[in-house]
C-alpha cells in the first residue's frame, strides 16, 4: 500500500501546533484514519455533487475530483513548498514562468535559473495513489507515482531538452510518497540548503 511508505505517515506524529497548520478536527481525524486503513467512509457509491464521477465508499475520488478547488489549493500548497525551499538554498527560484519554451508552454511550476548550464524545470503533479488499484485495493506501490512521472516526460522531457533544460517532475500521492523524480529534487534542494548553511558558517567563523 501507498500508506506503507514511511513519510505518509508522518501526519500521525506531528505535533497538533494551531501555528504550524498541524490542528485537525475530530471528524477530519476521523476520516482520515479510515483512508489510511482501507474502512469505508460511505456505505453507498454515489454521485459526485461537483463533477460526473462517482464518490466510492473510500472517498477516492474526493481527494482527487476535477470540480474541487481544494485539489489546486493543494498543488498550489507543494509547489509553494518547493519554492520556499528553494529560496533558502539561494537558487533563486521562479514560480510558473511563462515562455521559458518561447511558445508560451509552462513546463515548470518553479523553475531554478541557478543550477548550472541546464536549470531545471519542476512540475508538481498529485496523483491517487488507488488510480490502477483492484477492487481488493490492492496494486503495485509505485505504479501511480511512476506512471505520473512517465507521463510528464513523455511530454516535456524532449522540449526542455531541445531549449537547454532539464525537465524534473516532482509526483507525489495523496496519502503520501514521492516519486524518484520527487525525491531527486528534495534532495538537491536539501544538498543546496546545507551548503548555504556551511557558508554562513564560514563567513561567521571568520568574523569572530
Amino acid at each position: 500500500m501507498v500508506a506503507s511508505r514511511a513519510e505518509s505517515g508522518s501526519w500521525l506524529f506531528s505535533t497538533p501546533q494551531t501555528g504550524f497548520g498541524t490542528v485537525m478536527s475530530s471528524q477530519d481525524f476521523r476520516i482520515s484514519l479510515k483512508r489510511r486503513i482501507c474502512i469505508p467512509i460511505f456505505s453507498n457509491e454515489i454521485g459526485c455533487p461537483r463533477c460526473n464521477g462517482v464518490l466510492d465508499i473510500f472517498g477516492d475520488h474526493a481527494v482527487i475530483c476535477g470540480g474541487d478547488c481544494d485539489v489546486h489549493a493543494r498543488h498550489n500548497s507543494i509547489h509553494d513548498a518547493v519554492r520556499d525551499a528553494a529560496v533558502y538554498g539561494h537558487l533563486n527560484p521562479s514560480v510558473e514562468t511563462r515562455d521559458l519554451l518561447g511558445n508560451r508552454r509552462r513546463p515548470a511550476d518553479v523553475f531554478l535559473p541557478n543550477f548550472g548550464n541546464a536549470g531545471p524545470c519542476i512540475d508538481v503533479t498529485v496523483v491517487n495513489g488507488f488510480m490502477r488499484a483492484q477492487e481488493n485495493r490492492t496494486f503495485v506501490l509505485t505504479e501511480a507515482l511512476s506512471t505520473a512521472d512517465n507521463r510528464k516526460r513523455d511530454t516535456y522531457d524532449g522540449v526542455c531538452a531541445d531549449s537547454g533544460y532539464q525537465f524534473s517532475p516532482f509526483s507525489m500521492t495523496t496519502l503520501g510518497g514521492f516519486s524518484v523524480g520527487a525525491k531527486w529534487v528534495i534532495d538537491y534542494l536539501a544538498a543546496a540548503q546545507r551548503k548555504c548553511s556551511w557558508r554562513f558558517q564560514v563567513r561567521v567563523q571568520r568574523l569572530d
